[in-house]
């Protein structure tokens, strides 16, 4: 399968996305709960196809179609969301050409389909589901690694400190602040370390790291 020079991990530059389409996925979609404007199935589609775009460029001169989340077949793309219709058949992201002479990206997005639509038929395969970890030991907490907590971000951050109580803010709490915030995390590892399932791993563009276990900008397990 040759991947079209166009092919970019920006779903928002790659194709034109009519905000029609999420709504209409929300609702074929399993329900949930995806916030104001669908603003969170925006946010895990991106990442998703993201990463889909990563791992068929890395992996497409060394498995088949059906082994890879982006099919291209003729003029036409097919991307496996990850999400499921309520009675769990796969739904896929359908792009073709971007017909308007001015148009920005070259891709449009056509809609959302599931496995059995007749949109569909023409795939000879359909495309597998996104992997964020390539080892599954990675989505589990593992307990015995230290953290390290990306403190300037967490307590620094403006969107972060949205979240704390304010009895905590100001110059004069920040010594309390901190100690508070220490002593959080170390509550939230023992938690997680007598139940992983309390962890959730989030996933990061960057190298994974297996000395230690951030918390903070882009790699932790945040404990429910």
């Amino acid at each position: 399968m040759e991947l079209p020079s166009t092919l970019c991990s920006n779903v928002y530059e790659f194709a034109f996305c009519p905000e029609t389409c999420y709504d209409r996925l929300a609702d074929l979609a399993d329900p949930e709960d995806w916030g104001p404007g669908n603003r969170i199935l925006k946010n895990y589609l991106s990442f998703s196809f993201s990463r889909a775009v990563f791992l068929t460029e890395r992996d497409v001169d060394q498995t088949g179609p059906s082994n890879l989340p982006l099919v291209f077949d003729d003029d036409r793309c097919l991307f496996n969301t990850g999400l499921y219709t309520r009675r769990y058949e796969t739904i896929y992201g359908l792009f073709e050409p971007n017909t308007k002479p001015d148009a920005r990206q070259r891709w449009f997005l056509k809609g959302f389909f599931k496995e059995s639509d007749p949109m569909l038929v023409s795939f000879e395969y359909l495309p597998c589901r996104v992997r964020f970890a390539e080892d599954p030991s990675e989505l589990v907490f593992d307990y015995r690694l230290p953290i390290r907590s990306n403190i300037d971000h967490i307590l620094g951050d403006e969107e972060n400190l949205t979240r704390i109580p304010a009895s905590l803010m100001g110059e004069g709490n920040s010594l309390l602040l901190r100690r508070a915030f220490e002593g959080a995390v170390v509550e939230a590892a023992r938690r997680a370390a007598a139940n992983y399932t309390l962890a959730a791993p989030q996933p990061t563009t960057r190298s994974p790291c297996r000395s230690s276990t951030a918390v903070g900008s882009s790699c932790c397990c945040r404990c429910a």
